[in-house]
């Protein structure tokens, strides 16, 4: 996978330049099997599926500090949000998404699923997920 973005917790807003407003929350795995099923996931989906560039994300790693919903959407114009694995209280996002359930606010779409290893894993966990992205993407 090229390149994940981590974001600081300084005072100070530090946001990578970013070609979309697209947004992934997820926890990086510590341990390298996993994380590599995460970027393998990711890769497939994005790039195989969507038809669309890694670099046209911004992936949020929670495990390490990061800025919140709220300070990202300040900064960049967000169009979609994707919850691989995390709560929207995580994110400090203030209400409930349901499960493999686009949902749109204020010209926001949202996505919540599992964690891409569990996504990995089940074909219809995956399938659901899917079923989302197109709706979204309108493809």
């Amino acid at each position: 996978m090229s390149t994940f973005f981590i974001l600081n917790s300084s005072d100070e807003t530090v946001l990578p330049d970013v070609k979309s407003d697209f947004v992934i929350f997820y926890k990086k795995s510590k341990e390298e099997a996993q994380a590599n099923i995460q970027n393998e996931l990711f890769s497939k989906l994005i790039i195989n599926a969507l038809k669309l560039k890694l670099e046209d994300f911004l992936f949020v790693d929670i495990s390490k500090p990061f800025m919140r919903f709220a300070t990202i959407h300040k900064n960049i114009t967000i169009k979609k949000c994707f919850l691989f694995g995390v709560s929207e209280k995580e994110v400090g996002i203030n209400f409930d998404i349901p499960m493999y359930n686009l949902l749109s606010i204020n010209d926001i779409d949202f996505i919540k699923a599992d964690t891409a290893e569990k996504l990995e894993a089940d074909k219809q966990l995956k399938s659901q997920l899917w079923n989302q992205l197109v709706l979204t993407f309108k493809l």
